[in-house]
């Protein structure tokens, strides 16, 4: 499912605070360029530390549509806090780096760096006023 990059609105969240990044397909170019192995791995310790932490889940799995034989699928996603906004992403982001060679917009880059992991009060306290945007009906 294609969003634009830092569109305020993705397949699981829309607001003035969302920051769509990495929503890529076969059907949009995106931008290309080496990202620093400090932030891949860095990126990897966001995702490894969200895995139990879905507040949204998609059902069924994302297919890289950008792979021509497609297996490489996941179906969670990732936040990160950034200054005043969330970014959300596909944690196919990090095989859209690493493979396909996608550079996320700069302020995601910085992002993932300073951000805090899941866990730690720190990162509650980051995502405390985007936690609305997760909120359930009651029924």
């Amino acid at each position: 499912m294609y969003f634009d990059d830092m569109s305020r609105s993705c397949q699981v969240g829309s607001g003035p605070d969302i920051r769509a990044i990495g929503w890529l397909d076969d059907l949009h170019p995106f931008p290309t360029g080496e990202v620093p192995l400090m932030v891949m791995a860095r990126l990897a310790e966001h995702i490894e530390s969200q895995r139990s932490w879905q507040p949204v889940v998609a059902m069924g799995l994302h297919n890289c549509e950008l792979c021509a034989e497609r297996r490489v699928s996941e179906n969670m996603n990732l936040r990160i806090p950034g200054a005043g906004v969330i970014y959300v992403a596909p944690v196919m982001i990090l095989h859209y780096i690493e493979v396909h060679r996608y550079l996320p917009p700069e302020e995601f880059i910085h992002a993932v760096i300073g951000a805090p992991l899941h866990g730690p009060p720190e990162f509650e306290h980051a995502m405390a006023p985007y936690e609305h945007y997760w909120d359930l009906p009651e029924l």
